[in-house]
């Protein structure tokens, strides 16, 4: 399980998105984690993972696009959900590592 873990939610404006994205503008202050976003799908009740790469000391700004049933990462009530999660997956320069998050940002449509 990853050492850092950041749950964003928001509310769709339409329970049938047409499109529906993410943006993340991220950093950590060591190179050795990496960033893994997911978004929850209601219909199978777990994350699916959008994206992963590895992260430094530079922001970094990344966009997922949801494809498929976009209705399945939209909750009854409009509740929207992601999740930013930080494994070490390398060596860290730091013990007590640290990820900084600029921005979070829904984009629906």
């Amino acid at each position: 399980e990853a050492a850092i873990q950041v749950v964003v939610t928001g509310t769709s404006p339409t329970l049938t998105p047409t499109s529906l994205s993410f943006t993340v503008t991220a950093k950590t202050n060591t190179p050795g984690p990496s960033q893994v976003i997911s978004l929850w799908n209601y219909s199978t009740s777990s994350y699916d993972v959008m994206d992963t790469r590895t992260i430094s000391s530079s922001n970094i700004t990344v966009t997922v696009n949801a494809s498929g049933t976009l209705s399945h990462y939209v909750s009854s009530t409009g509740t929207v959900q992601a999740r930013i999660a930080y494994p070490q997956t390398g060596p860290t320069l730091i013990y007590q590592w640290a990820a900084s998050i600029d921005l979070t940002n829904w984009t629906i449509q």
